[in-house]
Formats: C-alpha cells, structure tokens, sequence
C-alpha cells in the first residue's frame, strides 16, 4: 500500500515538474487566434454610427474573395441571403423580376419592390413614387451590403419596412482585374470582367457582364449586358469628389405566364399559350449616374449629391401592349458633427419622377392595334430630416424627425 502511494506522489511530482521545466524552456505565447478586428461602421444611417452602439436592428456583411471568385451569384437571394430579415424571392422569371421583403414588408408587390428604400453605390435606386426595380443590379458585383430593418423613413423616406444600401466599390492601389465565364443547364451562360486602379492619386473602378438563358419552362428566355463602374477624385486635403454609374440593356425577355394545377402537373415546363401567342415578355433599357461631393468644413461634413435615372420599357402581355419611358432626377445636402458627447445630422431631399404611358389594345392576332391610354405621370418629392444621437460608453439614445411633402400628377393626353 505503502508503496502504491510513493509511486503516487513521485508521478505528480515529476508530472509538475516537466510542466514547470516546460514552462521555463517553452515560455507562454499569447494566443495567435486572438484578433483585434477593425470597427465597422454603418454608412446606410447617413451618420458615423457603428454596429455596436445603432440603437436599432441593424446588420452589415462583405463578400469574401472566395465568395466573389466561385459564387455564380445569377439572382440576389445567392448574394443577400445572409442578411437577417431579408428574404428575397428568385421567381425564375426575369420578366416579373424578384421579390423582396424585409420581415413581411414589400410582400404584396406585384412587380417591382414596396416598402423597401434601396440605394447602389450612394444612388437611390426607389423612384419618388416608391418602387423600386432591382434590374439594374448585377448581383455578382456586390461587396457588401448593410440593411436596416424597421420604421427607417426618418433617414430615406416613405420606406417603413427598411433600408438596403448595396455596394460595388472595390477600389485598389495596384492595377489589378479579372475575367470569368461559366456555363450551365438551360443554356446558361455568363461572362464577367473587371478592373481597378489607381492614377495620380484617384481611384478608377468598372465592370461589365453578358448573361443569357434559355429557361427551364417555355417561352423564358433572357438576354442581358449590364456595365457600371466607380470613380474616386481628391479634390483637396477635405474634400473628395465621388462618381457612380451603371447601364443594363435587355433586349428580349420573354414572359412564360401562369399554369393552373392541372397544366402544371402534366407538364411543368410549359408555357401558357396566351402569353406565347401575344409574345409577351419585355424589353428595356435602364441607366443611372450619380456625383458625390463630400467637404470637411468648419461647420461639419457637407455632402452633396446629385443624381439621375432613366428607364425605356416595353412590355406586350396578353391584355395590352405597354410603353413606358421614365426619367427621374433628385439631389440630396447632408451636414453632420459632432459636439462634445452629442452627434448631429441634418439634411434636405427632392426628387421628380416622370413617366410617359401609353398603352395599345390589339387587333387579330395580336398585332398591336389602337391606342387606349396615354399619359403623363409627374411625382415630386421635398423633404426635410434632421437627427440626433448622444455617444455615451454605456447607453446611449437615437431620435430623427422627417417632413416629406409628396405630389402625384397625371397629365391625361389621350
């Protein structure tokens, strides 16, 4: 027994001391896990708040190089499904487009998007009337994209289910670009290029993409090139010049339409013979430019933007044929500081929208026949936003007012 005890004690002892004669030739290294990440900071509040003190529901992702490298990203519910709270609906059909909702909001859309205020590289994409079409977004070339979930119509406008802000910006200080191509079932297949670089201290960024695919079902083909790009200008030591642009040209998207249950079970792929026979689908065009100017002043940090869209669309279904050509064209002036422990913004917005409709019954076999509609649709927007946030270490309180004076026009010259 005795000796069961020695042979106890002797193997602790020699147990501690290797741990101590470790200790003394290996000394501890600090963990090399451990990583002291950078502070992010949510630029969609239009202020300097970050993650961890927005007093509301807020959340922000970027890409990762792989992601960018080996993700196809061919529809928004690839590249925004990490999001919490946004669920983004891919219907297959490029002529109806997607469907997106921020915790139920913008469900009810038939087309388009509701009740969502998105923007793309500092450029509203929502028109004064309040939708959105996501078209011109070529979901491949997104960064990052940061959403506020909740009543954020102090900060964008009539948008109660959220805010989206998306980016392409991928500035580098070396030259550097990339080109891809890939192929799927269907008769997919993409091509994609771009470049980044840096000139005389301005930062130069553009990207292109073809995509086309026969569909799964009849009658759903899609076509379309999409380009854009970014620029970056040093104007002064505080000041800086920004400027985003992007086109899409989809010349033939054709329109499969609905199946009853019957249809479906029988043969999924098919389209509906209305829809074949009208050749309905759509065709457009759509562009948008943008300029930001950002000042350090003694007063605070001036922006200003300006901005302009427009939109050709042609769009036969079975009922009429539909033209619309769009032009919309706004301007944002933001000032914010901060003073001791308090953070202040204010801001004005105005915008116009204006719309030229004209729609065309049709004759035997559907050729388009007379006109049945044509009018002119004018919406403005003014609005006046101001907001205050303290910076407290351990609480900290968030409030905004916002005025918008919102007009709806129709010009009838039927």
């Amino acid at each position: 027994m005795k000796s069961i005890i020695k042979l106890t004690f002797l193997a602790v002892f020699l147990l501690i001391s290797n741990k101590s004669v470790d200790a003394q030739i290996f000394p501890a290294s600090p963990d090399t896990l451990e990583r002291e990440l950078e502070e992010i900071t949510i630029e969609a509040t239009r202020g300097l708040l970050s993650n961890q003190n927005a007093p509301f529901s807020v959340s922000q992702f970027s890409r990762s190089r792989e992601d960018l490298e080996f993700e196809p990203a061919l529809s928004l519910d690839r590249s925004l499904n990490r999001l919490p709270g946004l669920w983004t609906n891919d219907r297959n059909n490029y002529a109806l487009g997607e469907r997106m909702s921020i915790r139920g909001m913008g469900w009810r859309a038939a087309f388009g998007v509701r009740g969502i205020y998105v923007m793309m590289d500092g450029i509203p994409l929502t028109v004064p009337d309040g939708q959105t079409v996501l078209d011109l977004i070529d979901p491949a070339f997104i960064q990052s994209a940061e959403i506020i979930r909740g009543p954020s119509s102090a900060f964008w406008g009539n948008a109660g289910g959220g805010t989206l802000f998306l980016s392409t910006r991928n500035f580098t200080s070396e030259p550097s670009g990339y080109a891809r191509t890939y192929a799927g079932s269907f008769a997919t297949y993409k091509a994609e290029a771009g470049a980044s670089t840096q000139y005389n201290g301005n930062f130069y960024q553009f990207f292109s993409s073809y995509t086309s695919r026969e569909g799964f079902r009849d009658h759903s083909s899609f076509q379309a090139l999409r380009f854009g790009g970014n620029a970056e200008f040093g104007l002064s030591q505080t000041s800086s010049l920004g400027l985003s642009f992007a086109f899409v040209d989809a010349p033939d998207v054709r329109h499969p339409g609905s199946l009853n249950n019957e249809q479906a079970n029988e043969e999924p792929s098919a389209a509906n013979p209305l829809f074949v026979n009208a050749e309905a689908g759509k065709t457009w065009q759509q562009g948008q430019i943008g300029l930001t100017y950002n000042n350090e002043t003694n007063f605070g940090l001036l922006t200003v933007t300006g901005y302009g869209l427009y939109r050709d669309l042609h769009n036969p279904l079975p009922f009429n044929d539909i033209e619309v050509d769009r032009i919309v064209s706004g301007a944002r002036f933001t000032l914010q500081d901060q003073f001791q422990f308090v953070q202040w913004g204010v801001g004005i917005d105005a915008a116009i929208q204006r719309d030229e409709r004209r729609n065309f019954d049709y004759a035997e076999g559907f050729q388009r026949n007379e006109i049945t509609l044509e009018q002119t649709e004018t919406v403005t927007n003014t609005a006046f936003f101001l907001q205050l946030s303290t910076t407290f270490e351990r609480f900290n309180v968030h409030t905004a007012t916002r005025f918008d004076n919102l007009r709806f026009e129709n010009e009838d010259q039927f």
